[in-house]
């Protein structure tokens, strides 16, 4: 029986293949990319795509049960190799909608697919035997509060600007929000300009595949445990509660005295914190 994917893959051999192009348009209509890679070889490139499963090769006969059997499967690793065998081995367990991504993420690449690069995980050496990230010593901080519009924001602008080495900063909410004005002007008044940043979701992070050695929620703890976990990744995950600025009363001045209290607990933590992170 025909299906609506039918006309994105060839069969070779029993085998369903299909190209990039073809891949991003079953994946835009309901289809789901299983990244086969292993961490260490994924050499700082990540397919950016809204759902993805990562699930390393060595690990496919133990977890392949997490796999949804109700949703077309993109098949993914390196140069796809992998990715044939996986096939062929989901297909002894009942699963019928599934294909290989020809040339994996290698050809993704090439043909020009929507996908993320960090140069802080790529791996260099001089053999297969040598490699090692790029920058190994990087940490990655995301400090995670409900919209990005104020305590997030203030963390990571407080930790970048230390100009720490090989310690870099970013932030995102549960959900998008909009940058808070007087959060804005407090920390103008210190020397720190944040009123160019924009609010960014941690789904937005999830789905570009991003790595990081912290997540730190800033919010309060119900809603701090709300924060979804990242696929794929090991890291530290923090939580510091701090007084939410949307939920201040009162005049102007009386709005701004009270977050200046709030930007001064965050900035102390912040130091605290840096001097851990050089340790």
């Amino acid at each position: 029986m025909k299906n609506e994917f039918d006309k994105y893959y060839s069969v070779i051999d029993g085998i369903k293949f299909t190209s990039g192009k073809e891949a991003l348009k079953i994946l835009e209509t309901g289809g789901v990319l299983v990244d086969l890679r292993d961490n260490m070889l994924k050499n700082g490139r990540n397919f950016r795509i809204k759902e993805c499963i990562f699930l390393p090769f060595c690990n496919l006969e133990e977890k392949y049960s997490i796999l949804p059997k109700d949703r077309f499967l993109i098949m993914a690793d390196y140069v796809g190799l992998k990715s044939k065998l996986a096939v062929e081995f989901l297909k002894t367990k009942g699963y019928e909608n599934l294909a290989s991504l020809a040339g994996g993420i290698l050809d993704w690449e090439l043909d020009g697919m929507p996908m993320t690069k960090n140069e802080n995980e790529e791996l260099v050496g001089g053999c297969a035997c040598q490699l090692r990230p790029r920058n190994p010593l990087m940490k990655n901080i995301l400090f995670v509060c409900i919209h990005n519009s104020a305590r997030s924001q203030m963390a990571e602008a407080f930790l970048n600007s230390m100009d720490l080495k090989n310690i870099r900063a970013e932030s995102a909410g549960l959900e998008e929000g909009k940058l808070n004005p007087i959060v804005v002007d407090a920390m103008k008044e210190i020397g720190i300009d944040i009123s160019e940043n924009k609010s960014k979701s941690v789904q937005s992070f999830i789905d570009d595949g991003r790595h990081f050695d912290y997540v730190i929620t800033v919010c309060d703890q119900a809603s701090g445990e709300r924060c979804p976990f990242f696929p794929g990744s090991a890291y530290k995950r923090l939580h510091w509660s701090f007084d939410d600025p949307s939920k201040l009363e009162g005049t102007f001045e009386e709005k701004l005295e009270s977050i200046r209290k709030i930007r001064d607990e965050i900035g102390s933590r912040i130091y605290g914190f840096s001097k851990e992170l050089k340790e």
